[in-house]
């Protein structure tokens, strides 16, 4: 979902839905906390949404924010 254009997402079913559970696991998952700070403020210095996203994410993959927001849908 993070690596999708923007057409690609908008066409998503259930986008929002998995837009903000994404967001609430990056807000209250201790390893994820600074994420969004993060991205927020790299993107108001920079203006690149690739930037902040790659300033957001820097501690972590891909793969593993997926499997660790999975597991935590699956489990709450």
């Amino acid at each position: 979902m993070m690596s999708m254009n923007r057409d690609d997402f908008s066409a998503l079913e259930g986008r929002y839905a998995l837009g903000w559970s994404v967001v609430h696991f990056l807000l209250t998952d201790p390893r994820y906390r600074g994420a969004i700070p993060a991205w927020l403020t790299t993107l108001r210095e920079t203006g690149d949404p690739g930037k902040a996203r790659d300033k957001a994410l820097e501690n972590t993959t891909f793969e593993a924010l997926e499997r660790d927001w999975k597991k935590w849908v699956t489990e709450e």
